[in-house]
């Protein structure tokens, strides 16, 4: 369940920046559901995702959703969250056999108090780009051990990231050892694709790169930033509840049956 306080309608509201922010190869919009398929790169991106519940019956909706998956090679996948819609879904899924797993959580903070919890950011060149050159795209593959198969996918998807974004890379000694992305939509920032060399980790340049991230979101008038983590990164839950992060709400995913 999602924090006291936090309702279903901002809920909504994020997922639905989250996903604008993430542009798939496919994305079709079927009776308040958005399908997503991008050549099977990312749970997220192959997934759909429930916004409303719309007019039709569910059952001949889900009949359109496993068709649309089936086409393209994949299994039918729901990303699911407390506001997903209609309320019913996740019976109706487990009834028709999906298996579910776990997603991740989704955080919150206020950027002014990222910046203040980040301190400085001694012995890192911090640099931005207005889109992701190649060696920025050669960082998150080299901290995020990303299958090399997929980074066609991957650089496709992250050149069509909406504006205004910023892609930050954190250099030491020329070499590039953490990578992020930060895209500003309405009243928040949305920070995706942290990533940091193993040989880097925990010496500060996950941080400097959120402190980054976080001044260029207050230089636009945003104050508040969202990202997502999965559970069991416990070096990456440290982080983030250091620098002011907190729970908002989790999501996960439901899968049809092979």
């Amino acid at each position: 369940m999602s924090p006291r306080g936090v309702t279903t309608r901002e809920i909504r509201q994020i997922e639905t920046l989250a996903a604008d922010a993430f542009v798939c190869r496919e994305s079709v919009r079927d009776d308040g559901w958005r399908l997503r398929f991008n050549d099977g790169v990312t749970r997220r991106g192959n997934s759909v995702l429930a916004e409303d519940s719309g007019c039709d019956p569910i059952d001949a909706k889900l009949a359109r959703v496993e068709a649309f998956y089936r086409s393209r090679g994949v299994l039918a996948r729901f990303q699911m969250s407390e506001a997903s819609q209609p309320a019913a879904l996740p019976g109706v899924l487990a009834a028709r056999g999906y298996s579910h797993e776990v997603g991740a959580v989704l955080q919150t903070a206020r950027l002014r108090d990222v910046v203040a919890a980040a301190g400085r950011s001694d012995g890192f060149v911090v640099r931005h780009e207005r889109r992701a050159s190649t060696a920025w795209l050669g960082g998150l593959h080299d901290g995020s051990g990303s299958d090399p198969r997929t980074a066609t996918v991957r650089a496709a998807t992250l050149g069509a990231v909406p504006e205004p974004a910023t892609f930050v890379r954190a250099e030491l000694q020329g070499r590039i050892v953490a990578v992020g992305l930060a895209v500003a939509a309405g009243p928040w920032l949305g920070a995706f694709n942290m990533a940091t060399l193993p040989a880097a980790r925990r010496r500060g340049a996950a941080r400097a790169v959120l402190a980054t991230i976080a001044c260029w979101g207050l230089e636009r008038g945003v104050r508040d930033a969202y990202l997502q983590v999965h559970p069991g990164n416990a070096a990456a839950v440290a982080l983030y509840a250091s620098l002011g992060f907190a729970t908002h709400h989790a999501y996960e995913y439901w899968t049809a049956p092979a």
